[in-house]
């Protein structure tokens, strides 16, 4: 009777621990399913806002004139970033470098590419593109310059809030 409890109990913990550890193998990669949809959701969403932002006559360049910068960084530089890049050339708003985990971005339009590790040249700003990640790498940047750190959300907001 006693090893007949002790196998029953044993069989319950086995199955209770095995359930476990399929929980956890089967929920990391549904965790970061859900996280890219959620950082794409906030990515198409800020897409349309900016595009809002746009054809109602608004521009990211009236943003930094109006604060009076200078000197302008981008950190991020895929598909946000080439964007911003290209409406700000187009502006006439000269940045000064680009800031990436990736170096070998062939897509900065020869601008010249840092990482975080690297030291970086002083500007009036760094404008973050990576939206999702806002706040980590806005910490980290700040660690790294005296520049002032913003979103390009915060800056889209701006626009929308002024151009109406």
């Amino acid at each position: 009777m006693k090893s007949m409890v002790i196998t029953l109990v044993s069989i319950i913990i086995g199955v209770i621990s095995g359930g476990i550890v399929v929980a956890r193998v089967l929920a990391a990669p549904m965790y970061r399913e859900c996280e890219a949809t959620e950082k794409y959701l906030e990515m198409f969403l800020f897409m349309s806002k900016w595009m809002k932002a746009k054809q109602g006559g608004g521009k990211i360049s009236q943003f930094i004139n109006r604060k009076e910068y200078k000197s302008v960084a981008i950190y991020g530089m895929s598909n946000m970033g080439e964007l911003l890049l290209n409406e700000l050339k187009h502006d006439r708003i000269d940045v000064l470098y680009a800031i990436d985990r990736n170096v070998n971005i062939s897509s900065a339009d020869g601008l010249k590419v840092y990482t975080l590790e690297e030291k970086l040249p002083e500007v009036d700003v760094v404008i973050v593109t990576p939206i999702h990640y806002f706040e980590s790498i806005a910490f980290d940047l700040q660690k790294r310059t005296k520049a002032s750190v913003i979103s390009i959300e915060e800056v889209v907001d701006w626009i929308l809030l002024n151009n109406n």
